[in-house]
């Protein structure tokens, strides 16, 4: 059984809860870069973290039960059967990204490791790359689900929490240990393409120099029009659709995260492979509710149960800057279905780790909405 207890803001966090130190605890951390700064919100994460494992990200909106909030929310979770083990890494570059995520998976690696919490920085990270190094070491069957922490609109700098530290340009992974753990989940976007196919001409890693051999900033401009005058911000309401040789979409959204005016070149927040495809995409409202509804039930699906004492939802932050004051019908969407004996919590992303609906192997996600439901058997 789990155990969650809930607490919005750091002042309704019992110092009394921490006794002696225990492997079946985990406390989540999520709330504003600035709220994570705050002395007195890093001394209670240094008393838990003495006894306790914490793990967390900063982001502009934090998710509930109550909806989409900015407050800080701490959620305490007790395992009867499962032990958890945290590691962390720094990540001072893109280059980084891979051998910050072999090192993650070798500190986590076990024979009893059933599922990897991934928290990592949000701009200066390849999350696809990061968790494919830590998959590469645990093994395809172990899943893999997280996000990259979020500043809101500013790209100026996110924070992870990993223990007592709070800190930037880096990466926190939880491992969970034991045959009594499982997951459920999906992820799901409802973005729809407005622009034609695009050939990725010229890309290395991340950043994208050419669509059909003209500079690819320039090229986004022209698409977004008077749009583009809010880059980069404005490009979280514009992210690109990959699609393989074939021309089919491979189910992967990718969010921008920066411009490179210098090289007019485009910073996504995952890899877009060179010789690849891809089109850009837009949303209504109603699309995305349905794509979150539909997270739920592949996570449900995936679990085969029909109540989970705990979700995780890690939904983009493009999401919220294009719904604005109804980005919380989302999340009630997804409350209604999971109901109101499953605690939620989680954070709005520069980037969603999951892995597809129907296998294990994770990947980093874009423009989505995803969803882990945690229980032991």
């Amino acid at each position: 059984m789990i155990t969650v207890r809930q607490y919005r803001g750091i002042d309704s966090l019992p110092v009394s809860e921490c006794g002696a130190a225990e492997a079946r605890e985990l406390l989540l951390v999520f709330g504003t870069t600035e709220q994570l700064s705050q002395p007195e919100v890093q001394q209670a994460l240094k008393t838990w973290a003495q006894t306790r494992v914490v793990a967390g990200a900063s982001s502009n909106a934090t998710i509930t039960n109550e909806g989409v909030d900015d407050c800080l929310v701490c959620t305490h979770l007790r395992f009867e059967h499962t032990t958890v083990r945290m590691a962390s890494m720094p990540v001072p570059t893109l280059e980084a990204s891979y051998e910050a995520g072999v090192a993650l998976g070798r500190a986590l690696a076990d024979p009893e490791l059933a599922y990897v919490l991934l928290l990592s920085d949000g701009l200066r990270v390849n999350g696809s790359v990061l968790a494919r190094g830590i998959q590469d070491i645990v093994g395809g069957e172990v899943p893999i689900t997280g996000g990259l922490a979020n500043d809101g609109a500013r790209f100026q700098q996110t924070l992870i929490v990993a223990g007592e530290q709070v800190i930037p340009g880096a990466a926190v992974a939880v491992g969970f240990y034991g045959t009594r753990f499982q997951i459920g989940h999906g992820a799901v976007g409802g973005w729809k393409p407005f622009s034609p196919l695009l050939r990725i001409t010229r890309s290395q890693g991340s950043i994208v120099y050419e669509f059909d051999g003209q500079p690819a900033l320039a090229l986004y401009e022209r698409y977004l029009g008077k749009e583009s005058e809010g880059l980069p911000a404005s490009g979280l309401l514009f992210p690109l659709a990959l699609y393989n040789d074939q021309q089919q979409p491979v189910g992967l959204i990718r969010t921008l995260l920066n411009v490179d005016r210098n090289r007019s070149a485009l910073i996504f927040a995952g890899d877009v492979p060179e010789g690849s495809w891809g089109r850009l995409m837009h949303a209504r409202f109603d699309d995305l509710v349905d794509g979150a509804e539909h997270a739920a039930h592949y996570a449900l699906n995936g679990l085969h149960a029909e109540r989970s004492p705990f979700a995780l939802l890690i939904s983009c932050i493009g999401r919220k800057f294009l719904m604005g004051d109804f980005v919380a019908e989302e999340v009630e969407a997804v409350r209604r279905l999971l109901g109101d004996s499953t605690v939620m919590t989680g954070f709005y992303s520069n980037g969603e780790i999951s892995p597809f609906n129907l296998s294990a192997r994770c990947e980093l996600h874009n423009q989505t909405m995803t969803i882990t439901l945690w229980v032991e058997r």
